[in-house]
């Protein structure tokens, strides 16, 4: 879990605790469709727009996910991450040639700009699967189904992790218990 504070990032804090699910994120790794670059493999060299300070579940994903090609930050040009739809303008100026977003598919920015110039996602290949999920055990496998994007016809494996809503741990529990229950029951 991360958390917006001053203190550096840490596995655990003793400050929050978990209330409920939110939604499914899910990684997406973004190049042109008319780009050579198929794996991870083929970023060495090229522009990523990856980095985000201080965010596990943006970090992880490329530091380990690169680990398992046989790469390393040094092998690509390291780029901050910019937000979806600034990063999806990057990729149709030239101005990246990567990016890696976490957002539930279809991806609004993406979606936006595969009507102009078609995307193709890089997937998380069976292969690098155990490796990468040994090294982030928060995330799991997630399949982005074909034609989500017009330059990925076929299914995508993909990193996902399901982004929970968290709350202070000195909240009551009694107050914690009926804020769940007033959402179940009122779900609709």
């Amino acid at each position: 879990c991360t958390y917006i504070g001053h203190e550096k990032y840490t596995k655990a804090t003793d400050r929050a605790r978990t209330f409920s699910g939110a939604y499914k994120s899910v990684l997406h790794i973004v190049v042109r469709a008319d780009s050579k670059i198929y794996t991870m493999a083929d970023l060495k060299g090229k522009r990523c727009m990856f980095h985000r300070p201080g965010s596990p579940p943006h970090n992880d994903p490329y530091i380990y996910g690169l680990k398992a090609y046989g790469l390393t930050e040094k092998d690509i040009n390291l780029m901050p991450a910019l937000g979806p739809r600034d990063a999806a303008q990057a990729l149709k100026e030239g101005t990246a040639d990567a990016t890696m977003q976490l957002s539930a598919p279809p991806s609004p920015e993406f979606i936006e700009l595969d009507r102009t110039i078609p995307v193709r996602l890089l997937p998380i290949e069976p292969a690098k699967q155990p490796q990468i999920l040994k090294d982030i055990p928060y995330m799991y496998m997630f399949t982005i189904k074909g034609g989500t994007y017009t330059g990925t016809p076929t299914d995508t494996p993909a990193l996902a992790l399901d982004a929970p809503i968290s709350i202070a741990r000195q909240l009551p529990d009694d107050f914690a218990y009926a804020a769940i229950k007033a959402v179940v029951e009122n779900f609709a």
